[in-house]
């Protein structure tokens, strides 16, 4: 009796011993999750209250991606996989998609997420006044069947919820790139509870004001992150509290990193376009083919014979009169590009003269803004600068069209040529009635139709073409981007290589 006292009792003392061993691990890893922290810097401020529907910048996107969960998102070498939903499945016409739902996430009210909750989003988030002239849905449930009947029964019926685990999505035409789009914030499902936008995100939002979100662990989400807080601050000059270690890294940053030990760099890549919109509306300045023309052989001028100049005034940044990523499908030779350019020239004299009449009100706020304004003025136009602040250039984009030119940047988000669609397709999300032009429109809805992938490349082409000789716009280049981080602090992960900037705590982990 007393062997099986002592045997006992030693079992207890190892069950107690692996107890207390796990109890200790469960507690350091608290502990060091309680002591971890990641505090980014972002180049501008957000509107507020952030949810999906109101997204229409870069920025918001990032910061959102850590709360709100898409069906889908982009896994390794930049390939879709499943997130909220565990599978999906399109049909061979590209015309239906079915996705089954993870229906054991939950929101961080430890609700369960189901097909209804992504159709009830949708519906929601198209009714919303958008920050954009169009909503930030439109470039994809414009196509979905039923959409034209949504304004009076308030329901897409072309989204189709046949149980909590299932939704179906019917589109008008086939749709390529569907898949995609519906990776980004927008397409999330949220909830409103409280007054508060909740979603199944790792992180849900403990306070939001326009330059500083915290965003903290949704208890119900399970993934492994080593952060417990996250904190979006906007300061458009962080090094020196970078360097100084107050935050832990730059995001979307455009400059080099400083010769310092401690300062790590991401990868680069070419993350927004850089635009000078034309306002071609009737009885604006550029309503005038000729003009628009005229406009852009005068900036190619002087983007080529300053190019070190102004390439080295944005940072990061490389001349491209080009609206399509090198070696994307729709790119044309350099010399057709240049040669449609110079067809301007013959307009410059009367474009001038007319500026002298009437002078082109300008909005080139941002880092640029001296520079242009200058080197346009050295060409004898006429500009009078409308001092927009740059938290007022996207309002003007979108709502109000006072300028006859306004420089902005649109996130260069897909290698597909359909990528191009949100910023000048007839239902994209962040266009603008001033820089519709119908040749150009009316190419990219026939596009995004195209499954056949040989004709994909001839078709983009032609839409290059009628960019180049409709200008909606002025595209000056593309801008690089990266993260700059704490070495001492961070490591960054196999996302960033496969050219993600999206959600925080998968680009990034602590040291070990």
């Amino acid at each position: 009796m007393k062997r099986i006292g002592f045997y006992l009792a030693g079992v207890l003392l190892v069950v107690l011993g692996l107890i207390l061993f796990g109890s200790y691990e469960t507690q350091r890893k608290f502990s060091r999750m309680t002591e971890s922290s990641l505090k980014v810097a972002y180049p501008h401020e957000w509107l507020v209250p952030l949810h999906p529907a109101s997204q229409h910048t870069l920025v918001e996107d990032t910061i959102m991606l850590n709360v709100f969960e898409s069906l889908v998102h982009r896994g390794g070498n930049g390939l879709v996989v499943p997130l909220a939903a565990k599978s999906y499945h399109f049909s061979n016409d590209f015309r239906t998609l079915e996705f089954v739902i993870d229906t054991d996430r939950k929101f961080s009210d430890a609700s369960k997420l189901t097909s209804y909750d992504f159709k009830r989003s949708w519906q929601e988030a198209f009714l919303i006044t958008p920050n954009s002239a169009v909503s930030s849905l439109a470039d994809i449930l414009s196509v979905i069947e039923g959409v034209d009947d949504f304004a009076k029964s308030k329901e897409l019926s072309g989204v189709i919820t046949p149980s909590p685990d299932k939704l179906i999505i019917k589109f008008k035409t086939p749709f390529r790139m569907a898949l995609m789009h519906l990776t980004g914030a927008r397409f999330s499902a949220f909830k409103k509870v409280d007054g508060e936008f909740i979603g199944t995100g790792r992180y849900m939002f403990e306070s939001q004001e326009s330059d500083h979100v915290k965003m903290v662990l949704n208890p119900f989400s399970t993934e492994e992150t080593d952060f417990e807080v996250i904190e979006a601050i906007h300061d458009s000059s962080p090094m020196d509290k970078l360097i100084s270690g107050e935050i832990d890294i730059i995001a979307l940053n455009a400059k080099e990193a400083p010769e310092d030990r401690n300062i790590g760099q991401s990868y680069g890549e070419e993350n927004v376009g850089a635009w000078l919109h034309l306002n071609g509306k009737p009885g604006r300045f550029f309503e005038d083919e000729k003009r628009r023309l005229a406009f852009q052989y005068l900036s190619w001028k002087v983007f080529t014979e300053h190019r070190e100049r102004l390439e080295k005034t944005i940072g990061q940044f490389r001349v491209d009169f080009q609206p399509f990523l090198p070696f994307s499908p729709g790119r044309i030779s350099n010399d057709e590009t240049e040669e449609i350019i110079s067809r301007g020239r013959r307009y410059v004299d009367s474009l001038i003269a007319d500026s002298k009449s009437n002078p082109i009100k300008v909005c080139f706020a941002g880092s640029l803004k001296g520079v242009l304004f200058e080197l346009l003025s050295q060409e004898g136009l006429s500009l009078v600068d409308l001092n927009i602040p740059i938290s007022g250039v996207m309002a003007d984009l979108y709502k109000h069209n006072t300028a006859d030119i306004l420089v902005a940047v649109a996130s260069v988000h897909l290698s597909d040529p359909d990528g191009i669609y949100h910023l000048l397709g007839k239902n994209g999300a962040i266009t603008s009635p001033m820089i519709q032009r119908e040749k150009v429109t009316s190419l990219l809805e026939i596009g995004r139709t195209l499954t056949d992938q040989s004709r994909v490349k001839n078709h983009y082409e032609n839409v290059s073409r009628a960019i180049l000789t409709e200008v909606p716009g002025v595209h000056i280049g593309f801008r690089y981007s990266n993260y700059l981080f704490r070495k001492d602090k961070l490591t960054i992960t196999r996302a960033i290589v496969d050219r993600h900037f999206d959600t925080l705590w998968r680009l990034f982990s602590l040291n070990q």
